[in-house]
């Protein structure tokens, strides 16, 4: 913390005024070495200083103030030979012993009280960074278009509105700085409420489609699960409960055939990730193929998604 000007003007001159305090008092003092004035004053400031604190005064005047006094009541116990004392009376094994348990204990306690401080900050932060995710503007079923798979399926389409009935906004959060995957992704579109990862593929962008639909559209569209993905394909991700929580297209591959893919983050931006670099932490990707040379819905034009344009 770096203390602003005044607070270190204040903590100078009060100090310069303590000393001449001390100086005078000791050169009309009859016992020259008396601890009981710098007792009494470092006792009297620092009972001053915790009144200003709770009272919430300024910390130019409340830091001053307790520095002060810590200044006296160092000053007596050097007067009164505390140090001598302490020294002597830790002499023996016993009292060196206590100290050790106490030192012990005391490091025990602030690292259990760190970790938790820790462990708590990251469950916020990933709190936070998951409600960003699955954030989503007031939605309403699209009624002036109807989207089918090629078996005759109808899949609800949503769009994303506002309180007033008007397209909504979505806020996008710091996905990637939260999940430690800087420079490791790039984005390539904005954030859009009017679409999330599987409308972008499905929906050509324009729509929200659930996560529940997306084994009907696999299953009726004529899409194969593959072991070697091809550029084109998709990546379906699903949870411990197999259910799909996020859908990318395979859109090349980097080194050592690291398979890239891109895909919408909710209704956040889009981004070019890997299987591992996303997220949606602990969930899988298995790769589907189609022939159909589309991957939207009937009834919804035939133009794929972009892969790799930006916005």
């Amino acid at each position: 913390m770096i203390l602003d000007p005044l607070t270190v003007c204040t903590a100078g001159f009060t100090a310069v005024l303590a000393s001449l305090g001390l100086l005078t008092s000791s050169l009309f003092s009859r016992q020259k070495s008396g601890w009981r004035l710098p007792l009494t004053t470092g006792l009297a400031l620092t009972a001053l200083a915790t009144g200003l604190a709770s009272l919430h005064a300024d910390a130019w005047l409340v830091g001053p103030t307790l520095a002060l006094g810590a200044v006296g009541l160092f000053l007596a116990a050097l007067r009164c030979r505390l140090g001598e004392r302490l020294a002597q009376s830790l002499g023996g094994p016993l009292a060196q012993s206590g100290l050790l348990v106490f030192l012990g204990v005391g490091l025990l306690a602030f690292g259990v009280y760190a970790i938790d401080r820790d462990t708590q900050r990251e469950l916020d932060s990933t709190a936070e960074m998951i409600g960003a995710l699955t954030h989503r503007a007031p939605t309403g079923p699209a009624s002036n278009v109807t989207a089918r798979t090629d078996q005759g399926r109808v899949i609800p389409l949503n769009i994303a509105l506002s309180e007033d009935g008007q397209p909504g906004k979505f806020s996008e959060e710091e996905f990637v700085r939260r999940r430690g995957i800087v420079g490791r992704v790039i984005q390539t579109g904005l954030p859009d409420p009017g679409s999330n990862c599987h409308g972008w593929v499905f929906a050509a962008g324009r729509y929200l489609v659930s996560g529940r639909d997306v084994d009907a559209i696999l299953a009726e569209n004529g899409y194969q699960e593959v072991d070697r993905p091809r550029a084109g394909d998709l990546a379906i991700f699903r949870d411990n409960t197999n259910f799909v929580t996020h859908t990318a297209v395979v859109c090349g591959f980097g080194e050592k055939g690291v398979i890239l893919l891109e895909g919408k983050w909710g209704q956040a931006g889009r981004f070019i990730h890997t299987a591992t670099e996303h997220p949606y932490a602990g969930d899988t990707a298995r790769y589907y193929r189609t022939t159909r040379g589309s991957h939207v819905l009937g009834g919804l034009g035939t133009a794929p998604p972009e892969v790799g344009a930006a916005e």
